[in-house]
């Protein structure tokens, strides 16, 4: 699949951030994280402002050209926005702004003054590091006042206090003081110590204390320069921040970045590359597995799948408790500790190469929990279960299950006793607990309302299809695990079951639309037109559909989902579509996830040409930044952007579906709970309809490269 290099975004100067001529991209290697980096963006289009993660914790990068917003370092906290800029008492905000994995660039004009900001966070450290250059682009000489806004709201909260949704942001209550070139505030009102400290490379003319727009607590600070440039001169302010337990020490981290600032600016750069270079290398000292590395000419379907990587690149954490390494499900806004089961399922067999030994641990937590009861997350700081109770946690935890066992082997698993049961024993029961959902006289399960399935979805209540056909997976699965461990009477039970199951399930199916219905408590059915049935259903009895299911199936997708180069979760001709305006699962746009599981399905379906289009078709979204945990369509027309952040975070795990659609459907490694020792794929014989090779794939030990060709796929022996 060699060609010659292409052109990719512009190279960044390592010290500074500036744009150099643009990157070669050499096809065969795992392309830099400048490969990755968004176009430059207006910020009048931008809904949801890019975010920074360093693995430790994350912030977001607002309109404003230097200030953050959200900063955590779990379990600290930050209120409010620091570093808003201001250039003769007006405030500044960037028109234009860039992400990177690494960093967000953001630039504007004022006047004859040209202005542009760098900013990074330190890799695995609670700090922030702002590079601001002022330029004078006139014949004369300008004189100018440049002042910069500091909020002070760090707390440190208790472990518990994160194991939820809504978590914490930080409250007022610091008392703020000046020692030197350094501002520092400390906590007096939380039950925890805290301190956050900031410093400057060049020490400001002036430094006050007290209210700024009107809030006289006490916890805001301004800090200014007056400056003259030359004509054609140019200027250069730094800040850092940091945070710590008390002020002395918070003060010498940021002391210590401010003193050698372009070589902290530097450092960060080549350590956040390292890293990301450490995920697809074997045997690398971070991670006790590693990902594939995809070689192909066809840019659009590299770019889907490093962009899903990079979703988990992002959201890796290396400092909670649960695992070496974790991957809470959301940031910077929402959930920041927390695992969910449903979202993580979705990159399970991802996360099982690249992680398994962090999955293992997570796991035993998983297997320990009331599946039934108030939880939908565990989170990996306080190790407590989140949320409410989500029909799909059944679904999710045994997939998860079943991509662990499935990519290491690891059958002695199976053995452990996990709350007084075997993983065995435990996994028939997740298997049969639909049967607590079934009513007297009823073969399908109630699924709940609205809360517990789709949220952004009025109809898609009670015995909906995707998840009862779910189940019948569930059963099957486990009576090949009862059945290899001797168990065959039991195995036959529930195969039996599963067909009873299957049978009522295949009665939702509406003929020559492609679509199913739920069946409502009060006995009613009701057509649904979303993508989750598609996608379930498809995951869960592809074996049992007819050929001409499958084509009404794909060809609803394909006519009432695809719209343009991104995804609706719910058809316009759903008769809930006027209501369901949510845009992860209702009619204005996606969950970035459910396109990525859809090509999955369509691969399943032996619908290879659909899927390889919808990954060229969505491909464009990652103009504005990476996959996130929605996209929204802006109307009038078919023009995207990244969700609102009203419930829609920057960074989601789901974005992984994308890496994982390509390693489960285009190359058809779905590796089974009890598959033969040697690796098999899917549909072997099919031609894919592009060229490629996946690389360093593991599977039970080994690894392998997985072919794509003009007759199909196949495994060589590494």
């Amino acid at each position: 699949a060699a060609s010659a290099p292409a052109a990719g975004p512009a190279c960044l100067d390592t010290a500074t951030g500036q744009s150099q001529a643009p990157c070669p991209i050499p096809v065969g290697v795992v392309a830099g994280l400048d490969t990755w980096a968004a176009d430059w963006v207006s910020t009048a289009g931008i809904a949801n402002f890019p975010s920074l993660n360093n693995f430790w914790g994350g912030l977001t990068a607002p309109i404003n050209l230097c200030a953050f917003t959200s900063l955590t370092f779990p379990p600290y906290a930050c209120l409010g926005t620091s570093g808003v800029l201001s250039l003769n008492g007006l405030a500044v905000n960037a028109t234009e702004s860039q992400w990177y994995p690494y960093q967000v660039l953001r630039r504007t004009t004022v006047g004859s003054v040209e202005l542009s900001s760098i900013l990074r966070m330190p890799m695995e450290q609670r700090g922030v590091l702002c590079q601001l250059t002022l330029r004078n682009t006139s014949a004369i000489a300008v004189t100018v006042t440049v002042s910069m806004d500091f909020s002070e709201g760090v707390r440190r909260y208790a472990d518990a206090d994160w194991a939820r949704w809504d978590c914490p942001h930080g409250e007022y209550g610091n008392i703020l003081a000046v020692n030197g070139a350094v501002l520092s505030a400390t906590d007096t009102a939380g039950p925890l110590p805290a301190a956050m400290a900031f410093a400057f490379a060049i020490l400001p003319n002036t430094l006050r204390l007290g209210s700024v727009d009107g809030i006289a607590n006490g916890t805001l600070a301004t800090v200014s320069w007056q400056l003259t440039l030359a004509a054609g001169e140019s200027r250069v302010l730094c800040y850092t921040a940091a945070i710590d337990r008390d002020a002395q020490s918070a003060a010498a981290l940021a002391e210590g970045w401010a003193a050698s600032f372009e070589a902290a600016l530097a450092l960060a750069r080549g350590q956040f590359e390292a890293r990301w270079q450490q995920m697809f290398t074997p045997g690398n000292s971070v991670f006790s597995g590693h990902l594939p590395t995809l070689v192909t000419s066809d840019e659009k379907l590299r770019s889907c799948y490093y962009h899903g990587a990079l979703a988990m690149y992002v959201l890796h954490r290396t400092n909670l408790p649960l695992a070496p390494v974790v991957f809470p499900t959301l940031s910077p806004t929402f959930g920041l500790t927390i695992s969910y089961f449903w979202d993580s399922e979705m990159s399970s067999n991802a996360w099982a190469m690249l992680e398994p030994s962090a999955q293992k641990m997570t796991l035993r937590k998983w297997l320990a929990q009331e599946l039934h009861g108030a939880v939908y997350a565990v989170d990996c700081l306080s190790l407590r279960p989140a949320g409410n109770w989500y029909a799909a946690n059944d679904w999710a935890v045994f997939r998860t299950v079943d991509s662990y066992l499935g990519v290491t082997g690891d059958l002695a698993f199976l053995q452990e006793s996990i709350a007084g049961t075997t993983v065995i024993e435990r996994m028939a029961s997740i298997a049969t607990a639909y049967r607590s959902l079934v009513a007297p006289g009823q073969t399908l399960a109630d699924y709940g309302e609205n809360a517990n399935l789709l949220e952004a979805a009025p109809n898609y209540i009670n015995k909906v299809p995707s998840l009862n056909a779910g189940s019948v997976y569930l059963l099957r699965r486990a009576a090949q695990l009862l059945e290899d461990s001797g168990q065959v009477q039991r195995a036959v039970q529930l195969r039996a079951e599963a067909d009873g199951l299957r049978d009522a399930v295949l009665q939702l199916y509406v003929p020559q639309q492609g679509v199913w219905m739920a069946e409502h408590n009060d006995g009613t059915r009701i057509e649904m037109r979303h993508c989750f049935d598609y996608i379930v259903i498809g995951q869960a009895l592809d074996q049992d559909l007819s050929a001409r299911m499958k084509t009404e199936m794909t060809a609803f997708v394909n006519q009432e989902l695809v719209s343009g180069s991104w995804f609706r979760a719910m058809s316009l001709l759903d008769v809930s579509a006027p209501r369901s305006t949510r845009p992860d699962n209702g009619s204005t746009g996606s969950f970035d996830g459910w396109p990525a599981l859809s090509t999955e399905v369509m691969c399943r379906f032996g619908a290879y040409s659909s899927a390889l289009d919808l990954l060229h078709r969505v491909e464009p979204v990652l103009r504005e930044g990476p996959f996130a945990q929605s996209h929204e369509f802006v109307q009038p027309g078919d023009r995207t952007r990244i969700s609102a952040p009203i419930g829609q975070d920057y960074n989601e795990i789901g974005g992984a579906a994308f890496m994982q659609s390509v390693i489960k459907g285009l190359f058809g490694f779905d590796p089974g709970l009890s598959g033969s020792a040697s690796l098999t794929l899917m549909a072997p014989q099919a031609p894919r309809g592009f060229a490629g090779t996946l690389q360093h794939v593991t599977y039970r030990g080994k690894q392998y490269t997985l072919v794509s060709d003009a007759n199909g796929v196949h495994a060589v022996t590494e």
